[in-house]
C-alpha cells in the first residue's frame, strides 16, 4: 500500500480490497503510522464479519488512498450485499487515530465523549456508594411459571 501510495501522483487514487485485519492488529501498526502521517486514508468500506468471497472466508474491507491533504477519515461498515444501495459515509477525524487500533467510529462519538469529560461532576462524585443488591444465581427459585387450572391461573417456580 506504501509503495503504491509512492506511485500515484497528486490527483491520482488507489484502491485496495484486502483483509482488515492491519487495521487492529499489532502488525498493521505501522502502516496505521504512516496512513496518519500522510492523511492518505481517503475511505474505507468496511465489511466487519461478512463475507463477500465465496471461496475465501477472510475479513475484508476496501480502502481508498490518496494524496490530497485531509482532516477526516470517511467510512461506512456495510454489508456486502449492500454495496449497491445509497448509503451515507460516517467519519472520524485524523486527530483522533494514530498508529494503535484503529476502532472506526463516527465522530459524533468522541464528540459526545469530549462533551461529557467537560462536565464539572462524575458518577463517582455523585453518588458515594453503588452496589448489587442481592445476586443469588438461584433462577430455578425466582422464575415463575403460569399454568391454567379451570379458570384459576397458577404460578409456580420449578423447585415447588
Amino acid at each position: 500500500m506504501e509503495y503504491s501510495y509512492e506511485l500515484i501522483n497528486r490527483n491520482g487514487y488507489v484502491s485496495f480490497i484486502l483483509p482488515h485485519k492491519f487495521l487492529v492488529t499489532d502488525f498493521g501498526k505501522g502502516i496505521r503510522q504512516f496512513f496518519k502521517e500522510n492523511t492518505s486514508v481517503k475511505s474505507i468500506l468496511h465489511f466487519g464479519s461478512d463475507m463477500v468471497f465465496a471461496d475465501a472466508s477472510t475479513y475484508t474491507c476496501i480502502i481508498n488512498l490518496d494524496k490530497s491533504k485531509k482532516d477526516k477519515i470517511f467510512f461506512k461498515k456495510i454489508n456486502p450485499t449492500e454495496i449497491n444501495n445509497p448509503f451515507n459515509w460516517d467519519y472520524m477525524l485524523y486527530e483522533n487515530l494514530n498508529e494503535n487500533n484503529w476502532d472506526l467510529q463516527n465522530q459524533k462519538v468522541f464528540d459526545l465523549i469530549d462533551k461529557l469529560k467537560q462536565q464539572p461532576f462524575t458518577i463517582n462524585d455523585v453518588f458515594s456508594k453503588i452496589f448489587q443488591g442481592i445476586a443469588s444465581g438461584g433462577d430455578k427459585f425466582f422464575t415463575l411459571e403460569l399454568i391454567k387450572k379451570k379458570e384459576k391461573q397458577v404460578c409456580f417456580s420449578q423447585i415447588y
